[in-house]
């Protein structure tokens, strides 16, 4: 039986998005016949902190019918650069360790973040003679360069260098958009070998199951059961950008007292939303915690139109994945990235979004109260948007792909 190993710092039950993916993409692999193992760390993401009841789970067990190995690793709740940095360097080198020493396996897939794993697992892979796939899910460092979180100096050179070696070291280099496929050629001096390839997220098959009646989710969540929800939910990151919703709600609270923002969601932008509901700045804003992933369907249910918003300098090297559970959920959305971006790009397609300047409060205010006023504009871009997912982005049509790109590696 073919092995394969799949090397991710996160996964469930954390609520990224990513790792939900890995183990539906390791679930779909174990029923094509392959021996599957999940290599993680202990669920903390997005606060830094081990969820209760995991500490001291180290080792090798059975989740949810898949086998993980979760490993000992630095974890930290600081928000610094230089203790973050540390963390993942700590995952990085114990994922190597595990790959060198553990089980071979034939085929080794992870994601090229945190970066040190570009060099490490390249070197670990080589030795044990596995085929190396990298999935660029973002754009590093890059984007926190663009962000103002890494100066250009010797530590950027020093990732930019784990950046392209990792590419060189890749079998395959699976990218979720076209932009980061052009990226990774660009890294590469230009050269296009045949081994990367774009293959899109796709949507949980529980976004798109049906759900209930619009006024049953928000009694389920204890949300307002009149007016209209505009809807964040998910990482409250640098690069979401996504305190431009407190503007938003404060000119809402005035223009139109009949829309409320809800935002769902955790991460260094939480402290920003709960001092300005502890201080009542903004009466329309109500704040949630990240919601059990069996309840992800009944929260999009509830809304009326989904917010996407993103830090223009870092928007063309990330891609939010909410974006997909929105339109997966047949929700219009409401976007402020730049044209020419991954998401316009993806939004613009799927024919499912307005949008907004970037980082314009009043731009996408008033984007949000034209769209508030008309039930059809709503109905009808939210039909598009789930069209567009149940035709490109399902896992049904997605992650027969990624198996036989695998299943072509390890021949």
């Amino acid at each position: 039986m073919r092995r394969l190993k799949i090397v991710t710092l996160w996964y469930p039950p954390e609520q990224a998005a990513f790792g939900v993916m890995m183990q539906e993409l390791a679930a779909h692999l174990k029923d094509r016949g392959w021996d599957v193992e999940i290599v993680t760390s202990l669920p903390s993401h997005p606060r830094g902190i081990v969820f209760e009841g995991w500490s001291g789970r180290i080792g090798r067990s059975e989740e949810d019918g898949l086998p993980v190995r979760r490993l000992r690793t630095m974890i930290s709740c600081r928000r610094g650069a230089l203790s973050r940095g540390i963390a993942q360097l700590s995952f990085s080198v114990t994922a190597m360790r595990d790959v060198l020493f553990g089980r071979r396996a034939e085929v080794v897939v992870a994601p090229l973040q945190p970066l040190f794993l570009g060099p490490l697992l390249g070197l670990a892979c080589r030795v044990r003679r596995s085929s190396l796939v990298w999935l660029v899910q973002d754009i590093h460092p890059d984007a926190l360069v663009d962000l103002g979180l890494l100066r250009e100096g010797l530590l950027v050179r020093m990732l930019r260098w784990c950046e392209r070696v990792g590419y060189r070291t890749g079998a395959r280099i699976i990218s979720i958009c076209p932009a980061f496929a052009r990226h990774v050629t660009t890294r590469q001096g230009g050269r296009t070998d045949g081994r990367s390839v774009v293959i899109r997220n796709w949507c949980r098959p529980s976004v798109l199951a049906e759900t209930m009646e619009k006024s049953a989710c928000r009694a389920k969540l204890d949300l307002p059961a009149d007016g209209i929800l505009l809807l964040y939910a998910g990482t409250l990151s640098y690069s979401s950008n996504a305190s431009l919703l407190i503007d938003v709600a404060r000119r809402l609270r005035d223009s139109a007292p009949e829309i409320r923002v809800v935002v769902v969601g955790e991460g260094p932008l939480r402290g920003d939303f709960d001092r300005e509901v502890r201080l009542g700045g903004a009466s329309n804003l109500i704040i949630r915690d990240f919601v059990p992933a069996d309840m992800l369907s009944c929260l999009l249910g509830a809304a009326d139109i989904a917010a996407v918003t993103m830090d223009p300098t870092s928007a063309r090297n990330s891609l939010p994945s909410k974006s997909i559970s929105y339109l997966g959920a047949g929700i219009p959305v409401v976007a402020d990235c730049p044209e020419g971006s991954p998401l316009h790009e993806e939004l613009s397609e799927a024919g499912a979004a307005r949008f907004a300047a970037p980082a314009d409060p009043d731009a996408f205010a008033g984007s949000v109260v034209e769209l508030a006023k008309s039930e059809e504009d709503r109905r009808r871009l939210g039909d598009s948007g789930r069209d567009f997912v149940k035709r490109e982005l399902v896992a049904e049509v997605v992650l027969p792909k990624y198996a036989e790109i695998l299943e072509g590696i390890a021949r």
